[in-house]
C-alpha cells in the first residue's frame, strides 16, 4: 500500500514571526529550516527517494545539518507499506525534529547557564515544538486528489492542537519578544544582570526578558551574526565614500569591536567586506549599543568623514515577495515525480534568491520555495525586485500561471522591527490585489502616514515601462531636478478638485490629463523625449479623479526614494 505523509514543524509565530532584532528573525527563520531539514532526513533515511516536497537532488548533502539548503516547515513524502510503518516513520520523523531543537537549546544554555533559572529553563526547552502529521492511502486514487486529501486532513489535525497544561511562574516577566513564555533570567536580575561579552552577544536591551526560544534563536546558531536594520541602511553611503575616508572608518569601527561593536564574517557576508562592522557608530541614537561610548579620536575619525561626505541615509527597505497561484499550480500536479521536479525548481529559486539579493548589497532573511524575505537599501530594491521576479520566471517556465508578488516597504532603521515587519506583509497583500503579479511599495516618513503605490509587472506584454522601470524613471527625474518639489501635493490638489465631478466623462478626463500634464511640465529644461513619456504615463494611469490621488502617492514615493538615494558616479 502506498500512503501520502505531510508533516508541520512549527510554531511559525515563535521561531518567524516574534523578533526584535534583525537576529531573532534570521536566527528563528534558520533554526525552523534546520529543525525541518532534521525531520526530512528522517524521512529519507526511512524511506530512501520518498521525499516529493522538498525533493533534493542529492539529499545526503543537501539535508545535511547546517548545509545551505534551506527547507520549509512542511513536508510531503510518498510511502510504501502498511500505515503502521507510515506512523512509525512521522514518529521518527517528530523525534530527529526535537532532538535538532535539543542541540540548539544545549549549545545556548552552555553560554548562559549561570544567569538563567535552571528549572524554568529545563521546563520550556521540552514544550516549545509543535509537530503535527497525516497521512492518507494512496492506491488507485489520483495523485492530486489524494495529496489534496492529506492536506486537508494536516490541517485538521493542526486545528486539533494539544493544548498542554502549562505551568506560569508567579512575578516573573514575560519575554519581550512575544509574551508568551516567562523570562528565563534569575529572578531580581533580568536582563541588567547579563553583562560583559555575553551580553554583547545577546545585544540585550535595557530591561529586556528572553525566554529559552529567544536565547536559543540568539546563540543556539554559535557565534553566527546578522547585519541590523542600520548596517543596511547606510550600505549606500558607506559604498560612495573615497578609499581614505572609508580605511578611516574600518580604524575607528575595528578598534570598537571590544567595545561590543559587532563585526560581520566577510566570508558569510562578501557583499559588507568593505565595512565588515555594524553601522553603530555610524547613527548617534545607536550608540547605546555599544559598552562604552567613543573615545575622542573615534569621534574625530567620524565627524571629519561627516564634514566631507554628510551622512547616511537612516531608510531602508524591507522586501517580501511570495509566488502566486502557487496553490493552484500544485493542485494540478499529476503525479509524485512531477512534483518533485516542481519542488527541485522552486529550491533552484530559493537558491539564486540569496545571490540576488547579495549582488543587490543585501542580506536574505530567508529564501524558503517561493517566499522570500529580505532587507536591502534604497538604492537596489527596486532592481532586485525585478531580478526576483524574472529569476521566479525562469525557474517555473514549465508551468504556466505562477508569478511574483513583491512587497516593499521603505523605513526608519530606529523603528521597531515589528512594525516594519507588518507593513512589508501589509505591501505583499496590496500587490497580490486584484490580479496578482504585482509590485506594491509602501513608504512611511518617520511619524508620518504611510503611502502606497500598486503597479502590476507588465513582463508579457509588449511596449512600455516595467514597474520597477516606471518607478526607477520618475525617481531619476527627481533626483536630476525635472519635476517641481510639490507635484505630488499639486496632483493631489487636482484629485480634490475633480473628485466633485461626474465620472466618466471623456471631456473632463481629457481636462484632467491637460492639468495633470500643466503641472509636470512646469519645470524647464524637459526634454522633448521626457515629455513625452510623461504624456504617455499620464495616460496609461489616468482613468478617473481617484486615478489622480494614486498619482500623487506614487510621485511622492519616488520623490522620497530619489532624496533618499546617493547621487550616481559617486566613488565605489
Amino acid at each position: 500500500m502506498r500512503y501520502l505523509l505531510a508533516v508541520s514543524v512549527g510554531p511559525v509565530q515563535g521561531f518567524i514571526a516574534a523578533a526584535r532584532r534583525t537576529r531573532d528573525l534570521w536566527g528563528g527563520s534558520l533554526l525552523l529550516s534546520e529543525i525541518s531539514k532534521a525531520a526530512a532526513r528522517a524521512i529519507h533515511q526511512a524511506c530512501s527517494g520518498s521525499l516529493v516536497f522538498p525533493a533534493p537532488e542529492n539529499a545526503e548533502v543537501e539535508l545535511a545539518a547546517n548545509s545551505r539548503f534551506l527547507v520549509a516547515n512542511v513536508l510531503l513524502a510518498e510511502l510504501t507499506g502498511d500505515e503502521e510503518a507510515v506512523r512509525t516513520t512521522a514518529e521518527r520523523a517528530r523525534a530527529a525534529a526535537e532532538r535538532r531543537w535539543q542541540e540548539f537549546v544545549g549549545g545556548a544554555y552552555a553560554e548562559v547557564s549561570q544567569v538563567v533559572d535552571a528549572g524554568r529553563w529545563e521546563q520550556q526547552r521540552h514544550q516549545v515544538l509543535e509537530i503535527y502529521a497525516a497521512w492518507e492511502p494512496y492506491e488507485g486514487v489520483v495523485y492530486r486528489e489524494a495529496r489534496a486529501q492529506v492536506m486537508r486532513r494536516l490541517a485538521a489535525r493542526k486545528s486539533c492542537r494539544d493544548f498542554l497544561p502549562w505551568a506560569g511562574a508567579a512575578r516573573v516577566p514575560k519575554s519581550s519578544l512575544d509574551g508568551a513564555r516567562e523570562s528565563v533570567w534569575r529572578s531580581g536580575e533580568g536582563a541588567t544582570g547579563v553583562r560583559g561579552g555575553l551580553g554583547a552577544r545577546l545585544r540585550l536591551s535595557r530591561q529586556e526578558h528572553l525566554d529559552v526560544v529567544g536565547v536559543t534563536k540568539r546563540l543556539g546558531l554559535g557565534a553566527q551574526q546578522f547585519p541590523s536594520v542600520a548596517r543596511i541602511a547606510a550600505e549606500p553611503w558607506l559604498r560612495s565614500l573615497p578609499p581614505a575616508s572609508g580605511e578611516s572608518l574600518r580604524r575607528a569601527a575595528a578598534s570598537l569591536v571590544g567595545e561590543g561593536l559587532v563585526q560581520l564574517p566577510p566570508g558569510r557576508f562578501p557583499q559588507f567586506a568593505d565595512f565588515p562592522f555594524e553601522a553603530d557608530l555610524l547613527y548617534p541614537a545607536r550608540l547605546r549599543e555599544l559598552t562604552t561610548e567613543p573615545g575622542e579620536e573615534v569621534q574625530a575619525a567620524i565627524a571629519s568623514v561627516y564634514r566631507s561626505h554628510g551622512q547616511p541615509s537612516p531608510y531602508l527597505a524591507l522586501l517580501l515577495a511570495d509566488g502566486d497561484k502557487m496553490g493552484a499550480t500544485i493542485g494540478g500536479l499529476d503525479s509524485p515525480e512531477e512534483h518533485r521536479r516542481f519542488s527541485q525548481a522552486l529550491a533552484q529559486f530559493a537558491h539564486a534568491a540569496e545571490t540576488i539579493v547579495r549582488n543587490h548589497h543585501g542580506a536574505l532573511v530567508y529564501a524558503g520555495g517561493d517566499d522570500v524575505l529580505a532587507m536591502l537599501p534604497i538604492s537596489g530594491v527596486l532592481s532586485c525586485a525585478a531580478a526576483l521576479r524574472d529569476r521566479f520566471r525562469v525557474a517555473l517556465r514549465d508551468w504556466q500561471g505562477p508569478t511574483l508578488s513583491v512587497g516593499i516597504t521603505i523605513g526608519h532603521c530606529l523603528e521597531d522591527l515589528e512594525d516594519l515587519l507588518a507593513r512589508v506583509r501589509s505591501a505583499e497583500r496590496v500587490a497580490k490585489q486584484p490580479d496578482r503579479n504585482g509590485l506594491a511599495i509602501h513608504y512611511a516618513a518617520r511619524g508620518q502616514e504611510g503611502r502606497f503605490v500598486r503597479l502590476r509587472w507588465r513582463s508579457n506584454e509588449v511596449g512600455g515601462d516595467d514597474a520597477h522601470e516606471e518607478m526607477l524613471r520618475l525617481q531619476a527625474l527627481f533626483a536630476e531636478g525635472l519635476l517641481p518639489d510639490k507635484i505630488a501635493y499639486e496632483i493631489s490638489l487636482l484629485a480634490r478638485h475633480y473628485g466633485h465631478w461626474e465620472e466618466g466623462n471623456a471631456d473632463l478626463l481629457a481636462a484632467m490629463h491637460a492639468d495633470a500634464m500643466r503641472v509636470l511640465r512646469r519645470k524647464p529644461g524637459v526634454s522633448e523625449a521626457t515629455k513625452r513619456w510623461l504624456a504617455g504615463w499620464i495616460g496609461q494611469r489616468l482613468g478617473s479623479a481617484a486615478d489622480l490621488k494614486a498619482l500623487a502617492d506614487q510621485l511622492l514615493i519616488a520623490q522620497h526614494l530619489a532624496a533618499q538615494t546617493p547621487a550616481r558616479g559617486t566613488h565605489g
